[in-house]
């Protein structure tokens, strides 16, 4: 289990800092949660598609609690469940963003 919590700062709706100074833009109007599980994991994780994207094709991205990109998927429209194999990445706290139709989701997990 992590030692010590990392942050994401939102400084301004397009632009996300970690904590670790890693900067990107979204560049995008909308944010809400996205549902992750199970967290932890060590192979498998799911992500519930948000109704709002659910007609939409979206790009998941994940990314290291320090703010590099690990993986970058394209989710094709009508998905209501996404599910990526985890088993490749370190042990850590990763983000997810899911960007589509000028909105963003985001969440976290824990692999062990």
């Amino acid at each position: 289990i992590l030692s010590e919590p990392m942050p994401i700062l939102i400084r301004e709706p397009d632009d996300i800092t970690t904590s670790a100074g890693k900067s990107f833009s979204t560049n995008l109007s909308k944010f809400g949660d996205l549902k992750v599980y199970p967290s932890p994991t060590d192979h498998l994780i799911n992500v519930d598609i948000p109704e709002e994207l659910s007609s939409k094709r979206g790009l998941l991205e994940i990314y290291s609690k320090i703010g590099i990109k690990q993986k970058s998927l394209v989710v094709e429209p009508h998905q209501k469940t996404f599910s990526l194999n985890a088993s490749e990445l370190s042990n850590g706290l990763y983000f997810i963003f899911l960007r589509g139709n000028k909105m963003t989701f985001s969440g976290k997990f824990i692999k062990i």
